[in-house]
């Protein structure tokens, strides 16, 4: 579609910013719950080991309603899914910050997970209609505001908890705020039709199932930052839980920087190239991050992971929802469940290495799944 048609087009312009404003939510929501992490692993008195398995409950949820997700998305549309979803992700962050048991945690974390899966196929398949529409790489802009919504949640909710707000007002409050502010975005979504009936979801074949290996190593990084960077912080640096959640407040701004103008770089580069780049920034930040002599030489190492990782999830949900091999849905949904199966694996095992050895040499399992993205990213281009 030429730039004269997208003026044109009332709808996709509308939409554009609605969706924006849905991965900002999500983004806020997913990162809000970061500076807590300490805390609740500190109240309930929980070694890295059993941390990690709470936390698995965040990947678990995720990982059981994206097949589902895709099923929905098919027989009632993107814009019903994702209507459904976002309320019920914003309500799950209360439940973590509340749990009094290791039990209670996990069911909370899988709650958790089930909104988060189920608002993040929807609002990508949204973004992917729209990308269409214009007909040029938008998509990075969509993800920059999922990362502009993690530094706000991760800064913002730090700061709060630095300055004694009680960790209960701060999730309920944000909750209600942001249960508002996702009216008006959801009522300018697309509109569409649920895709023809076929499987709901399988397992990708060829080069798609390579393009969801490179979504696990990635978002196995990803989780990395959003459950562990606090916790390195505080054990590394012996800061309060408010100065401890800057390390993901500084992995946010940057990837909000980077996704921001990562549509450019991806034009100009071509996906493959930028993906590479990408994963080389994010292998070299983490090496900083865990050589750091200084709380704020940290800071850049995890300023340079996020620029790292901005990019690397928009390049490889535009390459699924394009896909040759699969309907637009299950592509998505198939690739996003692949990559949150290293959520899926992240937390525990980074728990689990840690709870024999130490957190820096479980954190420098990153840097081998970014140097494994730089061999194997020109799967990318036969998706």
């Amino acid at each position: 579609m030429s730039e004269l048609a997208v003026a044109d087009d009332r709808d996709a312009r509308l939409a554009r910013r609605g969706v924006l404003g849905l991965f900002l939510i999500n983004g806020l929501v997913t990162a809000s719950l970061v500076p807590h992490i300490p805390l609740f692993q500190s109240r309930l008195d929980l070694s890295p080991g059993w941390l990690g398995i709470a936390l698995l409950g965040v990947a678990i949820g995720a990982i059981v309603s994206m097949p589902l997700t895709a099923q929905f998305i098919e027989r009632y549309t993107s814009r019903t899914v994702v209507t459904v979803a976002t309320p019920i992700y914003c309500l799950a962050l209360i439940g973590p910050i509340v749990a009094p048991s290791l039990p209670t945690l996990f069911a909370a974390l899988v709650l958790f997970g089930l909104g988060n899966g189920s608002m993040d196929v929807a609002m990508n398949a949204q973004a992917v209609d729209i990308e269409k529409r214009y007909g040029r790489p938008i998509m990075s802009s969509f993800h920059g505001f999922f990362s502009l919504g993690g530094l706000i949640g991760a800064g913002g909710g730090g700061l709060l908890l630095e300055m004694g707000v009680a960790p209960w007002t701060h999730v309920t409050s944000l909750a209600v705020v942001l249960l508002l502010a996702c009216v008006p975005a959801l009522r300018v979504s697309l509109r569409g039709q649920g895709e023809a009936s076929g499987p709901h979801f399988v397992l990708p074949r060829g080069a798609l199932l390579g393009v969801g290996a490179l979504a696990l190593f990635t978002l196995f990084c990803e989780g990395a930052m959003n459950d562990w960077s606090a916790v390195y912080l505080r054990d590394a640096f012996s800061l309060g839980p408010g100065l401890a959640a800057m390390g993901y407040a500084s992995f946010s701004l940057t990837m909000t920087l980077g996704r921001l103008t990562g549509d450019r770089v991806v034009a100009r580069l071509g996906r493959v190239p930028a993906a590479r780049l990408s994963a080389t920034l994010a292998a070299s930040g983490m090496a900083l991050t865990l050589l750091a002599p200084a709380f704020w030489v940290a800071l850049v190492g995890f300023g340079i992971i996020g620029l790292g990782l901005a990019n690397m999830i928009p390049i490889l949900f535009s390459a699924a929802g394009n896909s040759r091999t699969m309907r637009r849905g299950p592509a998505i949904a198939a690739v996003a469940t692949l990559g949150y199966a290293g959520l899926l694996t992240g937390p525990p095992l980074i728990g689990f290495v840690a709870q024999w050895t130490n957190l820096s040499t479980a954190l420098a399992m990153l840097i081998v799944a970014m140097l494994s993205v730089i061999v194997f990213a020109p799967i990318i281009r036969h998706a």
